[in-house]
């Protein structure tokens, strides 16, 4: 099945399913994605978007959010959406995020930090979904396309990852998120 947006040409990125609820009576796997985005939405360049979305079930109440690196090896400006998986979630940030919104009505409703280069915890007394999105090579003088990653829940942290980079790129990097005085290797 496969479920779209409308759009029409004067405003490519009308319409949004953000927030949509997706149910089934047996186990699938559930794709978002977008096939060209400007992030934001009024800079080039656009490019396509995919993820796979995390079951709500394993979704939590506790994030770290960590900006992408540009090439220079500096946090890049990100933009945070938070997506409530039910009604009323309180919202909390830790350092504060200023204005950044701290309550959600309904499910499926979201909200947006935008451009912010800060690490910073998020709390919500209910589980929320949180994506993180880069932007587009044409905002600033940033040399990569706009992308998209859902943060992991602080809960379901592993102690070991797997990862692609691809041979292609001129540079690649990996985020590591972890508790203070951990190991890595």
């Amino acid at each position: 099945l496969q479920v779209l947006s409308a759009t029409d040409d004067q405003e490519v990125q009308a319409t949004d399913l953000t927030g949509t609820l997706v149910t089934s009576d047996k186990p699938i796997q559930v794709l978002g994605g977008h096939n060209c985005i400007f992030i934001p939405t009024d800079v080039g360049y656009c490019d396509h978007l995919e993820e796979s979305m995390l079951p709500v079930e394993t979704l939590s109440n506790e994030y770290v959010i960590t900006p992408p690196l540009n090439s220079a090896g500096f946090p890049d400006l990100q933009f945070v959406r938070v997506v409530a998986t039910v009604a009323s979630p309180t919202l909390s940030y830790e350092p504060s995020q200023g204005a950044a919104p701290t309550f959600l009505a309904n499910a499926g409703d979201y909200v947006e930090i935008a451009q912010t280069v800060a690490d910073f915890q998020l709390s919500s007394d209910k589980p929320v979904l949180v994506a993180q999105y880069m932007r587009g090579q044409g905002d600033f003088g940033n040399d990569g396309d706009p992308g998209m990653t859902l943060a992991v829940a602080t809960a379901q942290y592993r102690e070991s990852y797997l990862f692609h980079a691809p041979t292609s790129y001129a540079s690649n990097y990996v985020n590591v998120t972890a508790p203070v005085g951990t190991t890595i290797t």
